[in-house]
């Protein structure tokens, strides 16, 4: 493993910055300004398109800059065995336990000081999140933003809301500070699910749907299918 010395500078930046106290969204901000590529941006530039990099247009995320300054090959350690696969002869895997991975001090050259490295994974630590959980919510996954296309963030708060993350780096961005309520967010595509079912189910007087026809219509349909 030999340093890029394009790539290394950046990384170089990123713990420069993260040394001066300040979060990783700063960090992002700050990469953004100068103009710095993202990962997929630089790969994709020399020949190594491993995912699509158009929406990106310059915006760090959060979590690539926290995972560089947590990776130990930045100061000439290597690390093997970080996953394990979790049936004989599948390709899903789980990460491991840290005391179970196999570390190779001075392995190649460092492009970031020990010390320094040490000093911000203690800063780190404390923000992280070891037991926190997933939660659901009906419309996770499928809001996306309208001016850069991608996926809204909801906010869980008093009055929970959906943002694009993507925006915090771009002080000019139009959908910068731009928020939806989700609850109005999530009654708008209620109602709009119902008139549409409305057009394609028979309804009672009284407003509620027959489902009874279409389940037994959905219940043959099935049964042809799997025939």
């Amino acid at each position: 493993m030999e340093p890029n010395p394009e790539t290394a500078a950046v990384v170089q930046l990123i713990f420069q910055l993260a040394a001066t106290g300040v979060g990783a969204a700063a960090v992002t901000r700050e990469l953004y300004k100068r103009g710095i590529p993202t990962p997929g941006e630089y790969k994709a530039a020399h020949g190594q398109q491993y995912h699509d990099v158009s929406r990106s247009r310059g915006r760090w995320s959060n979590s690539t800059v926290l995972r560089i300054l947590e990776d130990e090959r930045y100061i000439g350690s290597y690390v093997i065995g970080r996953r394990a696969v979790i049936e004989v002869g599948g390709t899903r895997s789980r990460r491991k336990d840290q005391d179970k991975w196999f570390i190779i001090p001075d392995h190649h050259p460092a492009i970031v000081d020990k010390e320094l490295f040490e000093k911000l994974q203690a800063v780190q630590r404390r923000f992280s999140l070891p037991t926190r959980k997933n939660r659901e919510y009906p419309l996770k996954g499928k809001v996306y933003c309208g001016c850069c296309d991608h996926t809204l963030s909801r906010i869980a708060q008093k009055g929970p809301f959906y943002m694009c993350r993507h925006s915090t780096a771009d002080v000019n961005s139009r959908c910068r500070d731009v928020r939806a309520d989700a609850a109005g967010l999530e009654e708008a595509v209620l109602l709009t699910l119902k008139k549409q079912l409305e057009i394609l189910l028979p309804v009672h007087e009284d407003g509620t749907i027959h489902l009874e026809a279409t389940a037994a219509k959905c219940s043959e349909y099935e049964k042809q299918l799997e025939a």
